[in-house]
């Protein structure tokens, strides 16, 4: 592979860094899912530690829209190489 070619691809690369609170959360995962695909396909997860934080982190091929999926309910994210994204669940 070229050089130029990669330095395309690393551009292109969308890291994600999600920090959160879900007080009432606590042993319970999180889950970050495809929104364009039918199926909602599941691409990452944490459980939420007995404080209630949580945490996810990884890298997407391009920005998207994505959702938090939560206890039965979920939430409407864009990924687009921000550097930290917050999210505070009160239910």
């Amino acid at each position: 592979m070229s050089m130029a070619l990669l330095a395309v691809l690393s551009m292109s690369a969308q890291k994600y860094n999600i920090k959160g609170t879900w007080s009432a959360g606590a042993g319970q995962k999180v889950y970050l899912a495809d929104k364009e695909t039918k199926e909602h396909a599941r691409f990452d997860s944490a459980m939420v530690k007995a404080d209630g934080t949580f945490a996810l982190q990884g890298q997407l091929d391009q920005p998207r829209p994505v959702l938090l999926s939560f206890g039965g309910h979920t939430s409407d994210l864009f990924i687009a190489d921000q550097p930290e994204i917050t999210v505070s669940i009160a239910m």
